[in-house]
């Protein structure tokens, strides 16, 4: 489904990736709608992704199961500024050898 949405294009199928971005906790469906967000509208949807990127640190810390949090600090070392610094440097001392 996100590929295809991607895929269209344009500013309704934008309106979903953010909505599906905002909903979503799983890793790689982030990583993929942020990309996607990315390659239609360059540094327009920052705030979002990131704040994407710390819900879904966020709900991995709480989750029962291991998550593969690769593709979120993947995203995470492509977007610079003091909040990815600071989402990173939150997050190693939880996730920096343990999961």
């Amino acid at each position: 489904m996100i590929d295809t949405l991607l895929q269209i294009g344009g500013g309704p199928a934008t309106a979903v990736a953010l909505e599906q971005l905002r909903a979503t906790r799983n890793p790689l469906e982030t990583a993929l709608l942020a990309r996607g967000l990315e390659a239609e509208e360059p540094g327009t949807h920052t705030e979002a992704v990131l704040d994407a990127i710390d819900d879904g640190l966020q709900w991995a810390g709480e989750a029962r199961e291991s998550v593969d949090l690769g593709p979120l600090f993947d995203l995470l070392r492509g977007y610079g500024g003091e909040r990815a610094l600071a989402l990173l440097q939150r997050s190693v001392p939880q996730w920096g050898s343990t999961r």
